[in-house]
């Protein structure tokens, strides 16, 4: 699946069930912006200097479902300086344990003091009108608590179109709660997907966001189940991922004003399960509350490593060696966004 980030505009963690990114940013910088860009000598140096002269605080809207979820509730305490991402505590309540993806993005792995509200729910599907949520809440509502409450641009949350990204990862729940289901597969992706670009569409008016889906048929969970039936998850997925990178497309191409970008998290997910050693990884089934585990649960990658070790640059070989799997989706995803002032 893919995560599409829109910086602002779509972090396509536009999920297509494996983990990519796709990133929108809602409006080209200003003149200023690229000016200050080029005075800089090399691109780390042009990222800073824009984020201190031009843009100041970032803001990021992450929407998606248990692959990003930290539990924050938009009536609660709201992202500040000191407290980035605002309810609750830090790492939050996420889907492996531990910090996610969306944790390191924002403390670790950037440059620039970054805002995030957080509105992804665990077990969110698209559309619930056409696949059940697992706890209720899809991505439409995730959206109408944006337009609702943040869409404004209130007092306590000052957004511009030109300092916030948005990110979409989602999917992974349609297709697990549905690819054993009877019926024409691709005309189903279809209609998951245009229901999923309605909802993008008013984000863009602010927007960013877009990410493919990961090997879910690899999971410890799936592979407990028949041969027959990881191969029924694993085609819905492709079609799903296929559909979904045309979709983005085409929404390149009708959205020229925005900065979209793209990561493949499906491709990384790969390339961890086949050489998980390569990666600091025990082996690619294995789960649990242990750092050389991929998987923190059946479904689920882990994130139980402490954040201690990042006080001490000499012992960054330790750090990689014993990288989480969030730990690496957040590393590959910053990278993605290298242009951007992140």
């Amino acid at each position: 699946m893919q995560l599409a980030f829109c910086v602002p505009s779509f972090i396509t963690l536009l999920l297509i069930l494996s983990p990519n990114v796709i990133g929108v940013l809602t409006s080209q910088p200003s003149k200023h912006s690229q000016r200050m860009l080029r005075l800089s000598p090399d691109n780390n140096n042009q990222a800073k200097i824009v984020h201190d002269t031009a843009l100041g605080t970032l803001y990021w809207f992450s929407l998606g479902d248990s692959y990003s979820e930290t539990g924050f509730n938009a009536s609660g305490t709201l992202p500040s300086v000191g407290n980035p991402l605002g309810n609750p505590t830090y790492p939050g309540w996420t889907g492996g344990g531990g910090a996610n993806w969306v944790d390191y993005l924002t403390t670790t792995y950037n440059q620039s003091l970054t805002l995030t509200y957080n509105l992804a729910r665990g077990g969110a599907t698209i559309n619930s009108s056409l696949v059940t949520p697992g706890q209720g809440v899809s991505l439409e509502d995730e959206v109408n608590t944006f337009l609702s409450k943040f869409a404004n641009s209130p007092p306590s949350t000052p957004w511009k179109t030109w300092n916030t990204l948005f990110s979409i990862w989602i999917g992974i729940n349609d297709i697990a709660y549905s690819y054993d289901n009877h019926g024409d597969r691709d005309a189903f992706t279809d209609i998951l997907l245009d229901s999923y670009f309605k909802l993008v569409e008013p984000l863009y008016v602010s927007l960013d966001s877009d990410t493919k889906l990961p090997h879910l048929n690899r999971s410890p969970l799936m592979l407990t189940r028949s041969v027959s039936e990881q191969e029924k998850e694993r085609s819905a997925i492709e079609g799903f991922n296929d559909k979904l990178q045309t979709r983005i497309d085409w929404f390149k191409g009708n959205h020229t004003d925005a900065w979209i970008w793209q990561w493949d998290s499906q491709a990384v997910f790969k390339a961890i399960l086949d050489d998980p050693q390569s990666y600091g990884f025990q082996d690619a089934t294995s789960y649990g509350n242990n750092p050389s585990y991929f998987w923190g649960n059946a479904y689920h990658p882990g994130g139980n490593i402490p954040d201690f070790n990042l006080i001490f640059p000499p012992l960054m070989i330790v750090i990689h060696r014993l990288a989480t799997a969030h730990k690496i989706f957040a590393k590959n995803i910053s990278d993605t966004l290298n242009i951007f002032p992140w």
